[in-house]
């Protein structure tokens, strides 16, 4: 009669399981070595970012040092800072008007539109529009 004692296979399989244990989930396993990894990815990508940007003020702390003309376009630009007898011209596009807006369809082609301005001096004239009848 047998006693039910593991056979060497299985002895060796569990072996082979209990080694596998700490090399996947143990300090130091391909999981954690994995996290890591990731970790550094993101580290790196910060400090490109950091690089690039003390890159751009290192410039600007060049430019500034160098001449007036950087001094001087950042106070007109942040200050609103103008010389003496300078005119100030801003140009500004008008806003779209609300027939403007609606007379593209979300297709993308555009819908005809009856405009209501006319031109001084003359009227308006509505007419059908043309079509099969």
């Amino acid at each position: 009669m047998r006693l039910g004692l593991p056979s060497t296979t299985q002895v060796l399989w569990a072996a082979v399981l209990l080694i596998q244990i700490p090399l996947w989930f143990g300090q130091g396993g391909w999981l954690h070595v994995w996290r890591l990894e990731r970790q550094l990815d993101q580290q790196l990508q910060k400090n490109d970012q950091q690089k690039q940007t003390i890159q751009e003020l290192e410039a600007e702390r060049k430019d500034l040092k160098a001449g007036f003309t950087s001094a001087e376009e950042r106070a007109r630009y942040e200050m609103g800072m103008m010389k003496p007898n300078e005119r100030f011209v801003q140009m500004v596009r008008p806003a779209p008007s609300a027939e403007e807006s609606t007379a593209s369809s979300p297709g993308g082609q555009a819908k005809p539109s009856v405009s209501s301005k006319t031109p001084a001096g003359s009227r308006a004239q509505s007419q059908p529009p043309a079509g099969p009848r």
